[in-house]
C-alpha cells in the first residue's frame, strides 16, 4: 500500500491539497497511515509515513 501512495505522489504531487506546515499529505482510507512529504524544485521529500490517532506532528522537525 505504501508503494502505491509514494508511486501516486510521484505521478502528480501537486495533487494532494497543502496540508499544515507547507507540506502535503496522502492516504487512502483504507489504509490508517498517511505520507507526509514536502516539494522541493529537484526532488519530493517524504517525511513520514503518520499515523492518523499517534503523535500528531511527531515528524514536524524533520521540516528543518
Amino acid at each position: 500500500m505504501v508503494l502505491r501512495l509514494v508511486a501516486e505522489i510521484e505521478a502528480a504531487p501537486q495533487l494532494q491539497r497543502p496540508w499544515r506546515h507547507g507540506t502535503r499529505r496522502h492516504f487512502n482510507r483504507e489504509f490508517p497511515y498517511a505520507l507526509i512529504y514536502v516539494e522541493r524544485p529537484d526532488r519530493i521529500m517524504l517525511l513520514a509515513v503518520a499515523h492518523f490517532k499517534r503523535r500528531p506532528d511527531y515528524w514536524r522537525e524533520r521540516l528543518e
